[in-house]
């Protein structure tokens, strides 16, 4: 009974399975995927070359391989009587994102951190084709704020994490590190918020160096927050600090060549709403004491200087709307015309036009065992809802990897920004003179 029991438990496993595990995105070898006969504990590891070999039920039909390993989603083949069995996995986003780049570029599992993060992929920044990453991370990361000022493409955009940190000016402002540089000028020109340092200082709405950070060319981003996390670069990151990988070459058959565009309408979303009833003018006794107007605040005007006053003339200056009434009769202008004293109700609307963005990117990459690189440009043409405010922007990217020996590996990281900035609009101090009494 002993050699029987021996014997059926030799036949049993009797067939050999042979294979070779890739990626599907480059066709790489993947050592170290775990091999599994479903529903037993048979199972194997593939070499550093992908290979695998696993010994399976000869007489099992049913008899199915499970392949798992991090980063890639698990795949299931059945034998079927098959000897050789070759699997590409797909890379699987989710678990990926798991994984957090923390300070020089280590990485770690979200899990074993002791500090809070927030990881967006490259997909979520690009996706909905905002000119800058900062406005892209609107709603996706939680307890971050993002404040961007008027002016579109063209202006600063202030990023809080948690919060206003410091009462200092200009130092709440996380940190920037790109490929493990930390990025120290990151918040010129928004010392208070969005602006130089206020009207009185630079009447100009600028930009800051946020805006030469590219979003094509991001991998991942990463937000690390807390105490602990500001640890890891010293005082520089009180604010917290925003982890940036871009993009590198990957392994492929034949030279990759990657194409991106996206292009934006937009429009503005509302205008301040002004009465069009009455037209500009101080109160009554002022109307009628300092500037002779009459009951109904015009100011009666003699046109051809024969000493009669044969029409009227609204009041031209005011600090509030409590002017003549906007009836539509004929009134004396300051240029001698005579016109209509009546409402445009869209001249305000009118000042404004609509935008657009166009951004193209273009990158070839390729990998091998002594090395990588990723080439790519990117053009980006913008043009505001502010008549004459746009944007040209020329941007070149090198993310070279040399590996020098089998422990040495140099990195080489180079970008080249080209950008041109038409009519940067301005702020101004706001008015109670009703637009909307403006001739057309």
């Amino acid at each position: 009974m002993l050699v029987i029991f021996v014997m059926t438990g030799f036949t049993a496993i009797g067939q050999t399975v042979t294979g070779t595990v890739t990626s599907a995105s480059d066709a790489s070898a993947l050592p170290g995927v775990s091999v599994l006969l479903k529903g037993s504990t048979i199972g194997t590891t593939t070499d550093s070359d992908g290979h695998f070999t696993i010994q399976v039920p000869e007489d099992d039909k049913s008899a199915t391989l499970v392949f798992s390993f991090i980063g890639f989603a698990s795949h299931e083949i059945i034998v079927g009587g098959k000897t050789t069995i070759d699997v590409p996995l797909e890379t699987d986003m989710t678990q990926l994102g798991e994984v957090v780049v923390t300070a020089l570029g280590i990485s770690r599992e979200k899990k074993a951190l002791g500090y809070a993060t927030s990881t967006i992929s490259s997909d979520q920044i690009t996706a909905a084709g905002n000119t800058n990453f900062a406005s892209a991370l609107y709603g996706k990361a939680p307890g971050v704020r993002i404040t961007t000022a008027p002016g579109g493409a063209t202006s600063a955009v202030n990023v809080q994490i948690r919060g206003v940190n410091s009462i200092r000016a200009g130092s709440n402002q996380p940190l920037y590190v790109v490929d493990g540089v930390m990025i120290r000028n990151i918040e010129q020109s928004v010392n208070s918020g969005t602006n130089n340092g206020g009207y009185w200082d630079d009447q100009k709405i600028r930009g800051n160096g946020i805006l030469d950070i590219n979003p094509a060319d991001i991998e991942s981003l990463n937000i690390l927050k807390g105490a602990s996390a500001a640890a890891l670069y010293g005082s520089e990151a009180s604010a917290g600090v925003i982890v940036i990988t871009t993009k590198k070459g990957t392994k492929r058959n034949g030279l990759g060549v990657d194409f991106n565009y996206n292009f934006t309408v937009e429009k503005v979303a509302f205008t301040p709403k002004y009465q069009n009833t009455y037209g500009p003018g101080y109160d009554r006794d002022t109307n009628i004491g300092n500037f002779g107007a009459n009951e109904e605040g015009f100011i009666p005007t003699d046109v051809d200087g024969d000493g009669v006053n044969e029409t009227v003339r609204p009041i031209f200056r005011s600090w509030a709307q409590f002017g003549p009434k906007m009836d539509g009769r004929q009134v004396a202008w300051w240029d001698g015309t005579t016109r209509a004293y009546s409402a445009q109700k869209n001249n305000y609307k009118d000042l404004y036009q609509t935008g657009s963005s166009s951004s193209f990117n273009v990158a070839v990459s390729n990998s091998s065992d002594r090395g990588s690189f990723r080439l790519s440009y990117t053009r980006l043409d913008y043009k505001g809802i502010a008549r004459g405010a746009d944007l040209g922007r020329n941007t070149f990217n090198l993310n070279s990897t040399v590996k020098l020996s089998d422990k040495v590996t140099a990195d080489f990281v180079v970008n080249y920004i080209n950008s041109s900035t038409a009519s940067r609009r301005t702020m101004v101090v706001s008015s109670a003179v009703p637009i909307t009494w403006m001739f057309t």
